[in-house]
């Protein structure tokens, strides 16, 4: 075994083993811990069936991008087993019971023991890997069972760490076929020696055209906002809140609103907030009639973002001044132009948004200013909002191709 490859499987053995202990730290890590505690006692129970389609999806972001695929394959081909893993809390524990599968469970840590037990327990008929998961022990273990495997919205850049080494990129040859989203990525792969490669595009796109499609209503939202322009920031950490509320209590824009609604809307980070905005600003979920002549409301609860985006006018999407930008097709989806921080070269639709003048970058307060005050301007905002919209539907389509690549494998019978 290749001194890196080793050391890896050490590793992912040693956390293993810690398991049991760490189930009873606080919070996200404990649930992680606990989660992967109590997952082999399912394999107990009947109603986790073998010969399914499993799809593995990291957290929230790549569910969402599995979503469309696990819905055709509900749609298509019923009377097969469908089964999902998450390995992030932060997806599994609000999303376990709303899956539309036949079972839910965590992945457990990638060491070989796991990965025999676990296809020995399964046995997958198939195996869909959403976007870059790639767990070399668990891939090597499919390869070995010869179970078609299968990159769903893939995405690959020249810095991966699997592609730059070779301990971790021999694992990429147990796919079976990648699914990417664009063409750089197909060009990448192939110039590794991977030809089994397809673009199908990213199914993210899919699912916010669906979402948009669903009726939804937000009552406190619209009475805050009257006759006001609204601009909604979404998936805020503090760096973009202190760039919008510094703005918003200097300049007091005329005619417009601000709806926050934080990444992490916990009890602590709303303290903040409100501290931020010296108690001038109205909750969501304490909303009274007296609260629209308030121009900040705070969005202190989870799950509403991507249908409220619809109530707005301009979407700020946060995360650019921390590790990257969240979702901008939940905001340009509404036709929406979308402004965000500076860390936004790691996603081709942030890009290719800017390209096509539906979205706008911005490094600090001075660039905010410069920009807003472009797209108060209501003829500009439009325009740039219906580029926006275009561009996610141009790119639209991806589920129905994964589903015609997958199925010549005998993913559906």
């Amino acid at each position: 075994m290749h001194p890196l490859r080793w050391l890896y499987t050490a590793l992912a053995y040693t956390v293993d083993a810690l398991t049991p202990l760490a189930a009873y730290l606080p919070g996200k890590t404990g649930a992680f811990f606990r989660g992967r505690r109590a997952f082999w006692r399912k394999w107990n129970e009947p109603e986790i069936p073998q010969n399914a389609v499993w799809i593995h999806a990291a957290s929230a972001g790549e569910y969402e991008q599995a979503l469309p695929v696990l819905e055709a394959l509900r749609r298509e081909a019923p009377d097969v087993p469908v089964v999902v893993s998450f390995f992030s809390p932060s997806v599994y524990e609000p999303q376990r019971n709303k899956v539309p599968a036949d079972a839910v469970f965590y992945l457990p840590l990638d060491t070989p023991r796991n990965a025999r037990r676990l296809i020995k327990a399964m046995q997958p008929r198939a195996v869909l890997m959403v976007k870059y998961e790639f767990w070399p022990n668990l891939l090597d273990e499919i390869g070995k069972k010869k179970i078609p495997l299968f990159l769903i919205s893939g995405i690959f850049r020249k810095n991966q760490a699997v592609l730059r080494y070779g301990v971790l990129r021999r694992s990429l040859r147990n796919f079976t076929r990648f699914l990417v989203q664009d063409g750089a990525s197909a060009d990448l792969l192939k110039s590794y020696g991977f030809d089994k490669v397809s673009i199908t595009g990213d199914t993210r796109f899919d699912r916010v055209l669906e979402v948009a499609a669903q009726p939804a209503d937000f009552p406190v939202v619209r009475h805050f906002k009257g006759k006001a322009k609204l601009l909604i920031a979404g998936s805020t950490w503090p760096a973009d809140e202190d760039l919008l509320i510094d703005f918003w209590q200097r300049h007091r824009p005329a005619g417009w609103k601000l709806f926050i609604v934080p990444h992490e809307p916990d009890p602590l980070h709303i303290r903040r907030l409100i501290s931020k905005t010296n108690g001038m600003a109205a909750l969501y979920s304490q909303y009274k009639q007296d609260d629209a002549a308030k121009n900040i409301l705070i969005g202190d609860v989870k799950g509403l973002l991507k249908y409220v985006y619809r109530t707005g006018d301009l979407a700020y999407v946060g995360g650019g001044f921390g590790r990257g930008i969240h979702n901008t097709l939940e905001a340009a989806v509404y036709g929406l132009p979308v402004v965000f921080g500076p860390a936004y070269d790691k996603f081709r639709e942030a890009r290719e948004l800017i390209e096509h003048g539906g979205a706008f970058p911005v490094h600090n307060a001075k660039d905010w200013e410069k920009i807003f005050a472009q797209l108060r301007d209501d003829d500009f905002r439009r325009g740039s909002g219906a580029k926006a919209l275009a561009y996610v539907e141009a790119q639209a389509g991806a589920t129905g191709r994964i589903m015609e690549k997958i199925s010549k494998h005998f993913l559906i019978e």
